[in-house]
């Protein structure tokens, strides 16, 4: 179940800041500045619990300029991507044991509709993530991520949309762990989803009922490996924040980036206050 919650702590990314009101969207403003953008902390998941939006959260993306997604999904160069995430020389149907593979291929088929022969070569941390974003109740959004979503809802209302990071960047950071790692969680993840009450379960209960103080209680009890936390948060958490700063200058944003990055001394927000930014939190 530890190495489970990695997969909450990396793909789902929730929130809490010690000493501050909780909330997932923050307006980020400046002495002196005309212009107001929000950050909003989001999960990777297409639970259909997740997409009911408070009143101030949709204030907030109907009152800035451009929506800014944690990935430019604009500018995808597909063949490099999928030269990272596919490996020719490496093998689920070798890496596992007969048991795990056929519950793999059972869980693959109903829950992300695909044949596990198809997805052999691919990086087994992707698996991990997709098979915890695809729990919950029946999708009424399309089958896409909530991130994916609100980008699409920002187009139709003819904002401009931009990402924070390259597709290139994310998948550094995916790659962190290796191979024998990630396959390790892999079978971890593959057992708790067995379980009648998962970490998934848990996290959407308390993201749903706003139980902050549970979700960063939950979060501390993993023990995600040293280069994962520094390849996945720390690092992006610095480069977000620094390019925030830049766009911000620019004009109204509305940014969006897994909600994990947003907590701590090392977090977005904390960032964004020591270069500045007054940091406030929205209901």
């Amino acid at each position: 179940m530890q190495n489970s919650r990695i997969f909450f702590f990396v793909f789902v990314l929730f929130y809490q800041v010690a000493g501050y009101s909780q909330s997932l969207c923050w307006k980020i403003s400046m002495a002196g500045a005309k212009n107001e953008s929000y950050v909003f902390g989001t999960m990777h998941s297409t639970d259909a619990r997740v997409f009911k939006l408070s009143k101030g959260v949709e204030m907030a993306m109907e009152n800035t300029a451009v929506f800014v997604n944690e990935m430019d999904m604009e500018n995808l160069d597909m063949m490099s991507i999928m030269q990272d995430l596919i490996n020719p020389k490496n093998s689920l149907k070798k890496a596992l044991n007969k048991e795990d593979y056929a519950l793999l291929d059972s869980m693959a088929q109903e829950k992300l509709h695909l044949p596990l022969s198809l997805l052999d070569n691919i990086q087994p941390i992707l698996i991990s993530s997709l098979l915890e974003t695809s729990s919950g109740e029946t999708k009424d959004t399309g089958s896409v991520f909530l991130d994916l979503y609100l980008a699409q809802k920002s187009r139709e209302n003819h904002k401009t949309v931009k990402g924070l990071e390259t597709a290139a960047e994310q998948l550094k950071a995916l790659n962190a762990l290796s191979y024998e790692d990630q396959i390790d969680l892999l079978v971890k993840t593959l057992h708790e989803e067995q379980k009648p009450e998962n970490d998934f379960e848990r996290m959407i209960d308390f993201y749903v009922k706003g139980e902050i103080d549970s979700l960063l209680a939950m979060s501390e009890e993993a023990k995600m490996p040293p280069r994962m936390m520094e390849e996945l948060v720390i690092k992006r958490n610095k480069r977000m924040a620094d390019r925030m700063e830049k766009m911000f200058a620019e004009t109204s944003h509305f940014f969006t980036v897994g909600a994990l990055h947003l907590p701590g001394e090392k977090g977005v927000l904390n960032l964004l206050r020591k270069k500045g930014f007054i940091v406030t939190p929205v209901l």
